[in-house]
């Protein structure tokens, strides 16, 4: 985890350990603004269970729930040619309308959109 000032703005760069349930994505946040004064996460997509890609599992309206909730803005970054197809990701483009979650293909592009939210 490492905390990036931008214009101002704190952004959590995560690319520690795992997040595979939804403790883990609280405890992520908990961090985000407590320890790190930070509403913009950029998340590595390879720090992100394929679960929260399974729409039955729950996890993406949990996300954008909890994000909504504490105004928190999170880009995942990576490479999602293998979830394309996949409903979830659907989903989430859904929530790029709600300026929410965001999906872009590098860590440079997270930190610059997050940067202009």
């Amino acid at each position: 985890m490492r905390i990036l000032r931008v214009n101002g703005k704190n952004i959590m760069l995560y690319n520690d350990s795992m997040i595979e349930t939804v403790n883990d994505f609280a405890n992520l946040m908990i961090k985000s603004q407590s320890n790190c004064n930070a509403n913009l996460i950029a998340l590595d997509l390879k720090n992100l269970s394929p679960i929260f890609f399974d729409k039955t599992s729950g996890m993406v309206e949990y996300f954008s729930q909890k994000l909504n909730i504490n105004g928190i803005k999170m880009a995942i970054f990576g490479d999602f040619s293998n979830y394309n197809q996949s409903e979830t990701l659907k989903f989430l483009k859904e929530k790029k309308c709600d300026n929410l979650i965001f999906l872009v293909s590098s860590k440079q592009e997270a930190i610059k959109l997050l940067q202009e939210k």
